[in-house]
């Protein structure tokens, strides 16, 4: 790479490790925020719709997963040594197969309805 390159390499890694960042922190916060709305009696426990999550659960079925695959992503091609390449890798390994059984507990749950083409997850919050 020459200096100007690695410094454009540089800046966006930088970014997209504060979006990822960002973002992960707000899915984080709205999920603790639907959370204590809900009761904590167990006959009063109810579903959450993605549209009260928001747009970022109606997307992602994960979206703290999605954005700190990102940033730990960015975070790796930052450091570039293969150590950073690996860890990025095996996290990125682990957050899919996290999302994928998170989805997979959603259907076994019966808590995902199909509009059109696309699944979409409800969220069940545990008080």
């Amino acid at each position: 790479f020459s200096s100007s390159d690695s410094f454009t390499k540089d800046i966006v890694c930088i970014v997209g490790f504060c979006i990822g960042m960002s973002v992960n922190f707000y899915a984080h916060v709205r999920l603790r925020n639907v959370r204590k709305q809900s009761d904590h009696d167990e006959a009063h426990k109810r579903y959450f719709s993605l549209e009260e999550l928001g747009c970022l659960f109606k997307t992602f079925v994960c979206p703290q997963y999605v954005f700190e695959i990102l940033h730990f992503s960015c975070w790796g091609v930052f450091g570039a040594t293969p150590a950073h390449y690996l860890f990025a890798v095996g996290v990125t390994a682990y957050l899919s197969m996290r999302t994928k059984a998170t989805y997979q507990w959603y259907k076994a749950k019966g808590l995902v309805k199909k509009s059109g083409v696309q699944e979409q997850a409800i969220h069940y919050v545990d008080a």
